[in-house]
Order: C-alpha cells, then sequence, then structure tokens
C-alpha cells in the first residue's frame, strides 16, 4: 500500500513552519543493470483485478524487434500475472511494470497505482477506464514502425518532478535537504 506525507508550509516565506498533510512519502531505488534492453520493459494495467492492457515500457522509441516479438511476450506476461500477482496483490486496480528476460522469464520490476502519476504510456487512462475493456480481450501495445510514437506523451520525466514550485514536494524536499546541510554543516563548525 503506498502512503504519502508531505510537507507544506503554513505562513510567509520566512517562517520555518511546516504543516504535516497527512500523507507519507517514500523514495524506492533500484539498482540499475547495464545489459537490461529497454525494449523488454512493459507496463501492465490491471482493472478490476483483470489484465487489460500492456504497454512497451518505452513508447518514445520504435525497436524493430519488438512488433514481432510481442505474440511471444504477451502469453508470457498472461501467464506471470495469473500465477503470480493476481492470486496475492490485493489491489482492484494497480499497474505493474515487468522484464521479459531472453529466456522468456517475466521478472517483476514494481507497482505503480492506477491514474495519477502513471503514466498509461501507448494507452490513454479514458481508453484503459472503458467498460467493454473489462469484457475485451487483453490488449498489448508497442510502437509499430519508426515515426510512430505518440506526439507530446511526456515519458522522459516523472509528472511529480515537473512541479518546482512554491509548496511542491521538490521545493519542500530541497529546503528541508538545504536545511539539513546547513545544520550539518554548523555542527561541524563549517560554513556552507
Amino acid at each position: 500500500m503506498r502512503r504519502k506525507r508531505m510537507l507544506s508550509k503554513k505562513s510567509s516565506d520566512d517562517d520555518e513552519t511546516w504543516v504535516d498533510d497527512g500523507f507519507q512519502y517514500y523514495l524506492a531505488l533500484r539498482k540499475w543493470y547495464p545489459g537490461l534492453r529497454p525494449e523488454s520493459e512493459f507496463r501492465c494495467f490491471v482493472r478490476g483485478r483483470k489484465l487489460v492492457g500492456v504497454s512497451q515500457r518505452d513508447p518514445s522509441a520504435y525497436y524493430p524487434s519488438l512488433p514481432g516479438w510481442s505474440a511471444e511476450v504477451q502469453p508470457k506476461i498472461e501467464d506471470f500475472f495469473e500465477e503470480f500477482i493476481e492470486p496475492q496483490f490485493a489491489s482492484e486496480n494497480y499497474t505493474f511494470d515487468v522484464y521479459v528476460r531472453a529466456d522468456g522469464r517475466v521478472k517483476l520490476i514494481d507497482f505503480n497505482p492506477w491514474g495519477g502519476y502513471t503514466l498509461p504510456l501507448l494507452f490513454t487512462w479514458e481508453e484503459l477506464e472503458e467498460e467493454q475493456r473489462a469484457e475485451d480481450e487483453l490488449e498489448f501495445r508497442v510502437v509499430m514502425q519508426q515515426g510512430a510514437v505518440r506526439p507530446g506523451l511526456m515519458t522522459a520525466i516523472p509528472y511529480d518532478m515537473l512541479d518546482w514550485g512554491d509548496g511542491s514536494g521538490w521545493d519542500v524536499f530541497l529546503k528541508k535537504a538545504g536545511n539539513e546541510l546547513d545544520r550539518q554543516m554548523a555542527s561541524l563548525g563549517v560554513d556552507s
């Protein structure tokens, strides 16, 4: 379960009083493996506990092998969902990212909430939330040809990083980090 906690400023810029908004944020880091192939990463969309869509994770690029390979990958992802994810993950609506290895084994990368800051990649949230989709076959989307990348899709930067304004999560984080650095430097008798 994902809980969020954010501190926001209570009064003027000179006041260092922060208010807890009741959400708790976590920073999750994962080890980078230089041998990972981006065309092997997929985002899976679960609505009503049913796998309704799979998208290539990097919709900003065309990978020539992916359109043909996707027919092999789809049943592996479906089997992985039915065997490991669906029986153990109780949420109704969510997304999860997987990596399909060259030997066909599927590895879970992470879970993400439905909607909000989670990008729908080659889908739109409206498409994924259509009532009929629950009865339809799983839709598997990849970029099929060079130049077919969806225009205007902001995939290089997470949504929450776009808001750097006063009181945003990043604003609060950076101010708190600066204050902590100043405090530590002062305790060492060093001017920061």
